[in-house]
């Protein structure tokens, strides 16, 4: 099991937003994230440029996805195939 807890942070000002994540345990702070950004105005135009550039985002995941693992291959990194699921099904 996992031990330790999540610390949330919410912070916003006129101008920017910002969201952090920390995960301790006992020995200390393991992991810390946060993200911010400033606010735009919902807008067809900013819509429609979302709609055009983001699955492009996509494509590149994609395609570096599909290099790693071409380099991967290449060298002779084996191959492990996902388990098969337990014949009982159990719920926690």
């Amino acid at each position: 099991p996992v031990r330790g807890q999540y610390r949330f942070r919410f912070g916003e000002t006129a101008a920017r937003c910002c969201f952090r994540i920390d995960y301790c345990d006992e020995g200390g702070v393991q992991l810390m994230t946060s993200i911010s950004g400033t606010g735009a105005p919902l807008t067809t135009r900013a819509l429609a440029r979302a709609f055009v550039r983001y699955p492009w985002m996509t494509v590149g995941v994609m395609l570096r996805i599909h290099y790693h693992a071409l380099r991967l291959w290449l060298k002779r990194v084996p191959f492990f195939t996902k388990p098969l699921p337990p014949a009982d099904e159990t719920t926690r």
